[in-house]
């Protein structure tokens, strides 16, 4: 029987008995982390009216990320290993373990996305909305919408920002039999 800590330890990193393949070595840590894992987590049981919230995000929610965390947490609940979950997702472990935490810290907001960085527009969305109606004036002209906007409103955006806000707008280019690309500025054509 093992009774010190120095006689457990002397035996979990003793020397196999079992001949290594050739070329192999023996790697005590891995043979401590596998020896000494640390149980998988499960969220902590459920309200009937928090599953309900779940469910209907999980079937409802927003974005998919949000679709696809409280699908996550109510898995948990029933069972499914973090490995299982982060297989289940095709994400990484740390990433499964977030959502069970911000979910348990956050409940509902935690399943959302944290703001992100980045810069802020440059046309306010009025100033957007200005843009898609001379897109819809001068569909054939991305340039000389460009100038307008930058007369109008005294500011400078690239013919991408210019396409990206029309795409947001459900604005669609057209290309003709020949292979050209003709701008059709109707909303739901293309």
């Amino acid at each position: 029987m093992l009774s010190t800590v120095r006689e457990i330890t002397d035996a979990l990193f003793a020397p196999s008995p079992c001949p290594l393949p050739r070329g192999a070595r023996e790697h005590r840590t891995v043979i401590s982390r596998t020896v000494l894992r640390k149980p998988t987590r499960f969220v902590k049981e459920l309200t009937a009216e928090d599953r309900e919230i779940l469910r209907h995000l999980r079937d409802e929610g927003q974005t998919r990320r949000i679709r696809q965390r409280a699908h996550a947490v109510l898995l948990s609940e029933k069972g499914h290993s973090v490995n299982q979950l982060a297989a289940t997702f095709e994400v990484a472990r740390d990433t499964v373990r977030d959502w069970l935490d911000n979910w348990e810290r956050n409940g509902v907001e935690g399943l959302d996305d944290k703001p992100r960085t980045g810069k802020p527009p440059t046309l306010t969305p009025e100033e957007q909305e200005k843009a898609v109606e001379l897109l819809n004036d001068n569909p054939r002209s991305i340039e000389f919408v460009l100038q307008e906007i930058e007369r109008l409103m005294n500011k400078k955006i690239s013919a991408n920002t210019l396409r990206r806000i029309a795409r947001r707008a459900h604005l669609h280019r057209k290309r003709n039999p020949s292979g050209h690309v003709r701008q059709s500025c109707r909303v739901g054509v293309g």
